[in-house]
């Protein structure tokens, strides 16, 4: 309940809380606090936001496969359109942090697309975490690229055909 209180102070007293128990949680607690996350991400309180954004990207090795794909990469993003430039500067930080957790595809077709528009930001800081952000994943991407040069091209266009929808 400590979540939803009226007093900031006690919200992020909460979150601070929180973070020693993460890896005592089941996955359906997991679950459930990512949902509160999630509230706590349009806080009027500008600190409790750059906290989230923090929090979850500690959360992200004990959430199973499945949680992290739900919440992780749209609770980054959703971060990135935060007017308070300390919260979008968290999420591409933490971004860069748990990119072992995104695909491929999803850093093609997801990461880069919303992380781009950062590289024009108002904020100095911002836009140069945003230009390292993007040099990280076109780098992972540049590799993986190579790797499926030494595959057959069957094998690469079966692999793209799972991973992408047939176009409508």
């Amino acid at each position: 309940s400590g979540f939803s209180d009226s007093s900031a102070a006690l919200r992020d007293l909460t979150l601070k809380a929180t973070a020693s128990l993460m890896e005592f949680l089941t996955p359906p607690n997991l679950e459930k606090l990512c949902r509160y996350l999630v509230r706590l991400q349009s806080d009027p309180e500008t600190s409790l936001r750059v906290n989230t954004v923090i929090f979850f990207r500690k959360l992200a090795p004990y959430l199973s496969e499945t949680t992290r794909q739900k919440m992780l990469l749209p609770a980054l993003t959703r971060a990135l359109k935060d007017p308070f430039a300390p919260c979008r500067l968290s999420s591409l930080q933490s971004m860069r942090l748990v990119k072992e957790y995104f695909s491929m595809t999803d850093i093609a077709v997801k990461v880069l697309p919303a992380v781009t528009p950062q590289l024009l930001d108002s904020t100095a800081a911002v836009r140069k975490e945003a230009f390292s952000v993007v040099d990280d994943f076109l780098f992972i991407l540049k590799q993986e690229s190579e790797r499926m040069k030494s595959l057959p091209e069957p094998v690469v266009e079966q692999q793209q055909q799972q991973v992408m929808p047939p176009p409508t």
